[in-house]
């Protein structure tokens, strides 16, 4: 089977910085729900933005300094903050789980801050330590985002997006068509569909084509690139406003006869919106629901990670 290939280079421009939640385990098939009842949504080992929890450095001693809650506050009455890297657990709307080396210190009520960054794009959210557990080999801090705005939570939910639309997606019974191929549906949140292709049960992937929200990613066997989309001619909802990938999502070349169905309503898109498609395709792929049959997990996420 031919695969279409993504160069391995992530990067998006910078974007400016602007939950109460309990411990979860790392590969948890369903979203959980913490204190303030927002879903929360388990985050895969795949998943290629990186996360740094910055805590208050309790290790620099500055003589009548001591804040409540044990954190050093410097002559400035700032906080001199020390960067652990971390690996995120799940994510919710208002906060997240992360697992973070045993030498990290906090209390409940400190002060944080989140770092999110794949290649050249970064993403700065203060927040508060909600709890700090040790175990044998990590530490689980979850973290309660405290917004400074509408900006910075619209930032977040770029990333939120599409970790819920992979997450979320649950398997239909499969139908054949017309052809005699065999179709395999997969149904998520934000009107989210994955549809594979194969010439019948067992069979290796003929085709797939991944709704996105109101924008959608397809191949199929013979084609030696992608193809975004967009299902509808609602005006986009800030459309431009994100930072753009430096790949290219490479457009098909042409219909074969070998293409899958593609919906009437398809239509082209613009720059803008080619590279908000391109950038839910990638994070969805990279944190598939476990309900996607694995090969088709395994070829999806060979489209974006080196």
């Amino acid at each position: 089977m031919s695969s279409p290939k993504l160069p391995p280079a992530w990067s998006r421009d910078p974007v400016a910085s602007e939950t109460e939640v309990r411990p979860t385990r790392s590969g948890s098939a369903a979203p959980r729900t913490d204190k303030r009842k927002a879903p929360r949504y388990p985050i895969s080992p795949s998943f290629p933005i990186k996360t740094v929890l910055s805590l208050a450095d309790k290790s620099v001693a500055i003589s009548g300094a001591s804040a409540p809650g044990g954190r050093v506050t410097l002559k400035d009455g700032g906080v001199r903050w020390k960067d652990w890297p971390a690996t995120l657990i799940d994510l919710s709307a208002t906060g997240a789980n992360l697992h973070v080396n045993l030498a990290a210190v906090a209390f409940p009520e400190d002060p944080c801050r989140m770092k999110f960054s794949l290649g050249s794009y970064r993403l700065e959210i203060p927040g508060t330590v909600a709890h700090y557990v040790c175990d044998a080999h990590h530490s689980i801090c979850g973290v309660q985002f405290n917004f400074a705005g509408a900006v910075s939570e619209k930032a977040f939910l770029q990333i939120l997006e599409p970790v819920i639309i992979g997450t979320t997606l649950v398997a239909a019974e499969p139908v054949t068509d017309a052809a005699g191929r065999r179709r395999e549906d997969y149904h998520g949140k934000n009107s989210s569909v994955l549809s594979v292709w194969r010439p019948h049960a067992g069979g290796e992937i003929h085709s797939f084509d991944f709704r996105l929200n109101r924008y959608g990613v397809r191949w199929n066997a013979g084609m030696t690139e992608l193809m975004t989309y967009r299902v509808d001619d609602r005006p986009a909802p800030g459309a431009g406003g994100r930072p753009a990938p430096k790949f290219k999502l490479r457009k098909a070349p042409g219909r074969t006869e070998t293409v899958a169905p593609m919906a009437p309503q398809a239509l082209p898109l613009t720059e803008a919106e080619d590279e908000e498609a391109r950038w839910l395709f990638c994070l969805a792929v990279s944190n598939l629901s476990t309900a996607v049959a694995s090969d088709a997990r395994g070829f999806l996420l060979s489209l974006v990670v080196a």
